[in-house]
């Protein structure tokens, strides 16, 4: 997997934070957009050469699990994979007793539980009960005095509300010291500083500028002057795919179906860009609806909460990377055919 390239310099402050929160007693959610890298960072943290030394990582793939009990089936088969288990005995207090006897028989060892791409849970409304299991498996190394940890990920934020619970926040790739980082690494020995722009403002994920070192810099034949780079990159839909494509499925649970459609306007485009007012006054042209001022600043502030705009050099904004490529690819939402680029102003 792509993840397990991801330089380990990258993130160094978030690194920091993230080990400092394991050690806090808490929950730990780490949220950031799709492709953010939320789970390359827990487990730079986590990796036998990583952070934290003495450490048993126990990772759980939450992917598309909408309740809790799958959860928990999940949990109880990879701590006793040899075992038959039925839904019925997925319970939490067999699985939570499960986890007791591993933190028992390895109590010298700190533990962290890391459940990824729990984002579903959270989408189904059972993200408080979710919370309250991990809450339940954090105090169990208290009482058990052994070092435990729990974290999670998720591009959808959970509520926090009365529970014990830190959050790091990860954001999009666009510090010029880890992108330049990313490209040396996967290029070595190639000038990449007048490349850090375009992965600024078009391939914001760490896996998206992996593949652009990778395709377009190693190469003396592929590579060219940024100016040419640029353009050939959004256009070069075998490029763009190779790093989207296995995510497209995702975009259904990402949005809404009306928010998804409104992106026919905006995120056609990988290089499109526009400030605030471009873009509110490109809707209000676009979109007929009654009180279009609430209306509008209630959708921006869902489209940032979504992870849908990100900013980008010169006080603009931009597209989820992601996301435009869902829009290029379908060619069509609701049967409008996408063409229209005039809020890339």
């Amino acid at each position: 997997m792509v993840r397990s390239r991801v330089c380990p310099n990258i993130m160094q402050d978030l690194r920091s934070k993230l080990k400092s929160s394991l050690m806090s007693g808490k929950v730990i959610q780490v949220c950031g957009p799709p492709m953010a890298g939320k789970s390359n960072l827990v487990d730079q943290v986590t990796a036998p050469n990583g952070h934290l030394d003495g450490l048993i990582y126990h990772s759980f793939s939450c992917k598309r699990l909408s309740r809790l009990d799958a959860v928990l089936e999940k949990v109880i088969t990879t701590l006793q994979p040899s075992g038959t288990w039925s839904p019925q005995a997925s319970t939490e207090t067999r699985v939570l007793y499960e986890v007791q006897k591993c933190l028992v028989r390895f109590s010298t060892y700190h533990h962290v539980f890391g459940f990824h791409k729990c984002e579903s849970l959270r989408s189904s409304g059972a993200d408080l009960e979710f919370v309250s299991f991990l809450s339940k498996l954090d105090k169990l190394g208290w009482s058990e005095n052994v070092a435990c940890s729990v974290v999670f990920t998720t591009y959808k934020k959970f509520s926090n509300s009365g529970l014990s619970t830190e959050m790091v926040q990860v954001g999009f790739l666009t510090d010029p010291i880890d992108i330049k980082s990313l490209l040396e690494l996967h290029a070595p020995g190639v000038d990449v500083i007048d490349y850090i722009g375009i992965c600024q403002k078009l391939l914001c994920v760490p896996e998206a500028v992996i593949r652009f070192a990778e395709e377009y810099l190693v190469d003396d034949v592929t590579r060219c002057s940024p100016q040419q780079l640029e353009k050939r990159v959004c256009v070069d839909t075998e490029f763009l795919s190779m790093i989207f494509e296995k995510r497209v499925t995702d975009v259904a649970g990402w949005l809404s179906k009306s928010d998804l459609e409104l992106l026919v306007y905006f995120g056609n485009s990988i290089n499109s860009t526009f400030t605030e007012q471009n873009l509110i006054e490109f809707l209000r042209r676009q979109i007929s609806v009654y009180h279009f001022d609430q209306w509008v600043a209630l959708l921006l502030r869902r489209l940032r909460e979504n992870h849908v705009l990100r900013p980008v050099p010169g006080k603009r904004l931009a597209v989820h990377p992601l996301l435009v490529y869902y829009v290029m690819t379908c060619r069509s939402v609701s049967g409008r055919t996408i063409n229209d680029n005039s809020c890339n102003r």
